[in-house]
């Protein structure tokens, strides 16, 4: 785990006015906790799980130009704006996209998905894109993955990125359907999402501990009992793993990690690509449309 920090809501700890803000922030919340430790833990907890809602670049509006609306669905009290490309002769494939992110996002994956015969479906999740909400976490996004896919019945797979990795995950051991899934820079142990915060805010080692603690308490459920080595075997469909060696905000180790505890998966290296920039990369986006498209030996060829 010896990556560049990140801070949710903040980027990199070391980019200029950022990092400016970010050490504000966390002395701040120092200060806080001398005097009111459960308040900083509350504040500390309030900031990690609150995502900013960036701007799409020009080239995901040109990617979304061909996607339709699908409207506001709700999951839970969350109003959830979705995007779909494609009608879906071949299937239904829903795509997650990663913490800060956005539907638009996969759509370099989306539209290759279309062209292939497939129905992507792209929501954003809570607290992204256009969809309501302040702050979010796994659980409730899990939510979001399980009922738009509950639409749709069995999916002909799930793609994912980073935090939609785990929402995936979760979505799947609560009985989600699909025949596979592609995880593009997920991770596995989630004290590392903490640890990174903790780190980059310049707070006491102890409050990574403690955001898990308030966090858990938030979602009712532990962290363990989220990550991808807590998953029935049952519900583990065949998964392909696309993570880049440089990965900045969540090390290759723990795609790794996700791959090697997953029952039946299979590992890609990817180099120069980064955390974001593998979203849109030819190979990577043929890698996945081949696996969802059953042909695992395309894909391999692909990816390497």
């Amino acid at each position: 785990m010896n990556e560049a920090k990140t801070v949710p809501g903040f980027g990199n700890s070391t980019n200029g006015r950022l990092s400016i803000a970010a050490s504000m922030i966390g002395a701040a919340i120092r200060l806080v906790d001398r005097v009111a430790p459960r308040r900083a833990e509350q504040l500390a907890t309030d900031l990690f799980l609150t995502p900013r809602r960036i701007a799409a670049p020009e080239r995901e509006k040109e990617w979304a130009k061909d996607a339709t609306s699908f409207g506001m669905v709700t999951s839970k009290g969350n109003r959830i704006e979705v995007l779909v490309w494609g009608d879906g002769e071949r299937g239904t494939v829903l795509l997650l996209h990663g913490w800060e992110g956005r539907a638009s996002q996969m759509g370099a994956i989306a539209r290759d998905l279309a062209a292939a015969g497939y129905r992507a479906v792209a929501p954003d999740l809570p607290a992204h894109g256009s969809s309501l909400g302040s702050r979010t976490n796994v659980v409730e996004a899990s939510w979001v993955a399980y009922d738009v896919a509950k639409r749709f019945g069995t999916l002909a797979a799930i793609v994912a990125h980073s935090f939609g990795c785990a929402a995936a995950t979760v979505a799947l051991g609560r009985g989600a359907r699909a025949e596979r899934a592609v995880f593009i820079a997920p991770a596995n142990d989630f004290a590392f999402y903490s640890e990174s915060f903790v780190s980059a805010l310049h707070l006491s080692p102890d409050m990574a501990g403690r955001i898990q603690h308030e966090t858990e308490k938030r979602v009712g459920a532990t962290w363990a009992s989220l990550q991808a080595d807590a998953l029935p075997r049952e519900r583990a469909v065949p998964l392909l793993v696309l993570h880049d060696e440089a990965d900045r905000e969540i090390p290759f180790a723990q795609g790794a990690k996700v791959a090697r505890v997953w029952p039946d998966a299979t590992l890609h290296a990817t180099r120069g690509l980064g955390h974001t920039r593998i979203l849109r990369d030819p190979g990577v986006v043929r890698a996945a449309v081949e696996f969802v498209g059953v042909d695992q030996e395309a894909a391999e060829a692909i990816a390497v």
